[in-house]
């Protein structure tokens, strides 16, 4: 069943595409401004350097000033604290690719890269303050509050996942004491080996901006379609804004969001969903980290509930907050 859906799914899309030509020229053209004037510029640079800083091992000098945080506050090694720093600053897709590039080079477990992935891979604060709080919400008074309720929210179960894990790694451990501790060492073994081995030079910066490009060209075809998506949507559901804006959210973010903005929503309703939305990141983040993940080992099915656990939180802290403040 799994392997006729998506085809089912895509066929079914084509024919629609077919029947609605203006509405697919529309929501191509969409996606496409958004992904040539807005992802390209904001997120390409960032790519290109963290995949040489990766590739050589430079990322290493600036784990070792992040170590106190990484190690203390969320019990992780040294070196996924330059994926914290990096994914919460760049945001999509740069957490979930530089946590799949360290587990494929055995710098980070895949449990660690599990956890990551679940709070580092996240919209960029510049998206929060110029296009959220600034462009769609448009409530200056409240900016720094939900500015720290976005980043708060993922940092806290960031923490709560990190050790949840290694509680429940520790626990399995002492159960299965014979095989699987040796297994366990074994993999840390390699791991510590790996990290000791030093920088490695094979990654030249040509081939780092060529995987860029390849990436960004990658992004932009899922930006394309989702957008065509939602073009859909926006059109069959005119007339009840309630599940057009809900719907297109789910789908692609930014032209959700702007949705929600076309609307004249009251401001109450854009000072709970809309952060809740950006905070679940939409099924085209999904499927943009899906991307990145692929062949490391790590779960979509984990990394979708911990994003939807962000977004449900998010939407109650800011309900809570909100309320008293409005």
């Amino acid at each position: 069943m799994k392997k006729t859906f998506l085809p089912c799914i895509l066929t079914a899309l084509f024919f629609l595409m077919l029947l609605h030509s203006s509405e697919t020229m529309t929501g191509a053209l969409n996606g496409l401004n958004l992904w040539l004037f807005t992802v390209v510029p904001s997120l390409l640079p960032y790519m290109i350097i963290s995949a040489f800083l990766t590739e050589n091992g430079s990322f290493r000098f600036l784990c070792r000033f992040l170590s106190p945080v990484t190690k203390h506050v969320f019990g992780l090694s040294e070196e996924c604290g330059y994926i914290i720093l990096l994914g919460f600053l760049c945001g999509y897709p740069i957490g979930s690719k530089l946590s799949a590039d360290l587990v494929k080079k055995n710098e980070i477990s895949v449990r660690e890269g599990q956890i990551l992935i679940s709070f580092c891979n996240n919209v960029s604060p510049a998206f929060m303050i110029t296009f959220l709080i600034g462009g769609i919400i448009g409530i200056p008074a409240f900016s720094s509050v939900l500015l720290a309720v976005m980043l708060g929210v993922p940092l806290f179960l960031g923490i709560v996942f990190s050790r949840v894990s290694l509680y429940l790694e520790q626990k399995k451990t002492k159960r299965n004491k014979t095989g699987k501790t040796a297994a366990v060492m074994q993999s840390s073994a390699h791991i510590a080996l790996n990290r000791q081995s030093g920088p490695i030079r094979n990654g030249s910066f040509d081939s780092c901006i060529t995987s860029s490009f390849e990436n960004c060209f990658r992004l932009g075809g899922y930006i394309i379609l989702f957008s065509i998506l939602s073009e859909f949507i926006r059109n069959v559901l005119i007339a009840y804004p309630f599940l057009q804006n809900r719907i297109c959210a789910v789908l692609e973010i930014t032209s959700g969001l702007n949705i929600y903005a076309g609307n004249a929503c009251p401001p109450y309703i854009l000072l709970t969903e809309c952060p809740a939305f950006t905070a679940f990141g939409g099924m085209c983040c999904l499927m943009q980290t899906y991307s990145m993940i692929k062949g490391s080992g790590l779960s979509l099915r984990l990394y979708f509930f911990a994003k939807l656990l962000t977004g449900v939180v998010t939407f109650f802290v800011c309900m809570i907050l909100f309320y008293f403040l409005l």
